[in-house]
């Protein structure tokens, strides 16, 4: 079997294993995502795990880390925690909902508490704490204009988006998945 042929299990960060797939398969699946998610591998019928970066085309080299024997799929590296995190960005905003502003700070002071223990943590709060200030921007623009009617409609689309697009990014946050808000401009790099 060439190397093009060989066949690798692929797991996302906190994510759970696909495949097999073919290293063109592969390539395909990481132009898809974003640059920096550090995707794990693992050669079918094996339970070593390594960086993507590891196989021909794809980066450096990273050392492998071995997963415990077991049936196919192999176990994923993954935390739990992580996935809680990633859960409680997202779904916190809906604390509006019982208490004033809490829908703002919650998810702050958990991105604050975490992201230095984890990039994926790191970068998926940058990104809601992003959509929450675009939310409130737009929310203080949109009962402007809502004296000269215009303002209304595009309060009702708020609305939807701030229910809809947090449920979103917690259904990606559980499969370990980065989540882009789409919104014009984001404040935090």
């Amino acid at each position: 079997m060439t190397n093009e042929e060989e066949r690798w299990w692929l797991a996302p960060p906190g994510g759970t294993p696909e495949g097999p797939f073919t290293l063109a398969e592969l390539r395909a699946r990481r132009e898809s995502a974003p640059a920096d998610i550090d995707w794990q591998v693992c050669p079918e019928g094996s339970t070593a795990w390594r960086s993507i970066g590891d196989l021909p085309g794809f980066g450096g080299p990273t050392a492998p880390t071995t997963a415990p024997p077991g049936g196919s799929p192999p176990a994923a590296p993954a935390s739990a925690d992580r996935k809680t995190f990633l859960l409680l960005l997202h779904l916190t905003q809906f604390a509006n909902f019982v208490v004033p502003m809490a829908g703002y700070i919650a998810p702050l002071v958990i991105w604050l508490a975490k992201k230095d223990d984890d990039d994926l943590i790191d970068r998926q709060g940058r990104e809601v704490v992003n959509w929450l200030i675009f939310e409130l921007i737009a929310l203080v623009v949109f009962v402007v204009l809502s004296y000269l009617i215009i303002g209304i409609p595009c309060l009702l689309a708020l609305i939807i988006m701030g229910v809809v697009l947090p449920i979103i990014g917690a259904v990606k946050a559980s499969n370990g998945e980065f989540y882009r808000y789409p919104m014009p401009f984001r404040v935090l790099g």
